[in-house]
């Protein structure tokens, strides 16, 4: 006859129990990781009867084939992006750094680097960012491209929601200039078919380094460690700049 009273046998099954569950920060992460992209010409386009394209839509596909870890895509305006990582609604995104993206989520892997600049409108001749100062420069919402602009407070700033909405603007003179990748934006002027005489000089700024960041809430180590080793073989292998010529010489 066992001398453990019924109180002493309790505990020894409730620690057993406890030893064979996980702890509360060792869960696994989810068993399909949900990536929102960006809806901005050429990074991700939405189009009636067609899937979603672009060049962070291809490589979160790309990614998902070459890490093995199963990640759907959903799309979204920066903003509402941004507040599905906080929200712990998305896990995944690719984007430029911002204060917003950087307090939600961590970087995992850098995807590649964009040339970013500013068009103007015709008649107004750009050799330096002073040249914009008592003018007015459309750029997307929350979008922190070129400290030096953001700071200097003679140089006006016009917020748009999408980057359609910014060049139109331009093209019909609501503002002087655009800021944004080069490739983006000369994307959007063909796809809302601004003229080449509504389109002024362009002045390149600064690279810009996208990443693959990973949302704070739904954040695992190991995952993480995965995917950023799948995206270093993308970049070492040629895929993630074939992704970019894929659309950039259209």
């Amino acid at each position: 006859m066992s001398k453990h009273s019924p109180a002493r046998r309790s505990m020894v099954i409730d620690g057993a129990l406890c030893l064979a569950l996980p702890a509360a920060g060792a869960l696994a992460a989810p068993s399909v990781l949900r990536a929102v992209s960006l809806t901005v010409p050429l990074f991700g386009m939405e189009r009636q009867g067609a899937a979603p394209s672009g060049i962070f839509v291809d490589v979160i596909t790309e990614l998902s084939r070459a890490s093995g870890v199963p990640i759907s895509n959903a799309m979204a305006p920066k903003v509402r992006a941004q507040a599905m990582l906080k929200a712990g609604e998305a896990d995944l995104m690719i984007g430029f750094d911002n204060p917003e993206l950087q307090a939600s989520a961590r970087r995992v892997a850098l995807v590649a680097s964009f040339e970013v600049g500013i068009v103007a409108r015709p008649g107004i001749r750009l050799r330096a960012l002073s040249d914009l100062r008592g003018k007015t420069v459309g750029q997307l919402r929350s979008a922190d491209y070129f400290a030096p602009l953001e700071q200097d407070s003679a140089i006006l700033k016009y917020s748009t929601n999408t980057m359609a909405q910014m060049v139109k603007m331009l093209a019909l003179g609501r503002v002087d200039a655009v800021i944004g990748v080069r490739e983006s934006l000369y994307y959007a002027f063909q796809t809302e078919g601004v003229a080449a005489e509504r389109i002024g000089d362009f002045l390149a700024l600064t690279s810009r380094e996208a990443w693959l960041h990973y949302a704070n809430s739904n954040y695992d180590a190991a995952t993480a460690d995965k995917l950023a080793a799948a995206m270093r073989r993308l970049r070492d292998g040629g895929s993630i700049a074939a992704i970019v010529a894929r659309y950039v010489r259209k």
